[in-house]
């Protein structure tokens, strides 16, 4: 269990290669907060949350991609998402 979690992933591309981006945030246990930040080609993104002071935010960008996933259970939920594309 993790008792005091925080993440934060963070996944840049470069606009004119081709980028593959992926994140997975699984948290479990009190004051979890994360954040996802991602730009470039075919974003995915998901946060799963559990019992406490859960907060998310993921901003996606750019070129097609895109699906995100915030699934958060408990105490004082607050979750974001952000997209935009091409």
């Amino acid at each position: 269990i993790l008792t005091s979690a925080s993440i934060l992933a963070i996944s840049l591309a470069g606009t004119a290669h081709a980028q593959s981006n992926q994140s997975t945030v699984n948290q479990t246990g009190d004051r979890q907060t994360a954040t996802v930040t991602q730009s470039g080609n075919a974003d995915e993104s998901l946060i799963d949350q559990s019992n406490a002071d859960n907060t998310a935010t993921v901003n996606q960008d750019g070129s097609l991609g895109g699906d995100s996933t915030i699934t958060q259970s408990g105490i004082d939920n607050d979750a974001s998402v952000t997209q935009s594309d091409d």
